[in-house]
């Protein structure tokens, strides 16, 4: 299982356990059950948090059909055939995150700007290079770690594209 997954069944139960929580409050039951709910609580935050910030980084899978990519809060798959432009750029108003996560190091999720309206963004702030891919009436943009991998990504969509 992954971590968004393992994340996402991880928020589910907590959400459960927040409605328990807040059931028990108003019944009979001893107040060492809500404290212990609530204990159990505030440590799945903690291992949803840790699980989401840690070290997920940017990825770019290709395969016969599209790519997919990944990172912070954010799981896109693209097949080829959708795309109908892709353009590598030295700069992006990135514009404000509307869901998902802005680190120091990453970014990833839904954003919004002028330029794309909403749309998706996976970027790693080290490089000020992106790929922008206009698909299926939406936009994707995302970068690698480093410049020679984002060409390198770049070049593996372009080439498979009948633009």
């Amino acid at each position: 299982m992954d971590k968004v997954k393992l994340s996402g069944a991880i928020l589910v139960a907590m959400v459960i356990m927040s409605v328990l929580i807040v059931a028990l409050a108003f019944t009979d039951v001893d107040l060492i059950c809500v404290y212990a709910l609530t204990a159990a609580v505030l440590a799945l935050l903690v291992v949803v948090i840790v699980l989401i910030i840690s070290g997920r980084k940017i990825a770019f899978e290709p395969d016969e059909g599209g790519f997919r990519v990944s990172g912070p809060l954010i799981r896109v798959t693209v097949p080829y055939a959708s795309v109908s432009s892709v353009e590598l750029r030295n700069s992006i108003s990135i514009g404000v995150r509307t869901w998902g996560y802005g680190g120091v190091r990453y970014a990833g999720g839904n954003f919004a700007n002028k330029e794309f309206g909403t749309y998706k963004l996976a970027v790693d702030a080290r490089n000020k290079n992106f790929i922008v891919v206009a698909h299926s009436g939406k936009t994707l943009v995302f970068n690698l770690g480093t410049e020679d991998e984002t060409l390198m990504a770049y070049n593996a969509v372009k080439s498979r594209l009948k633009l």
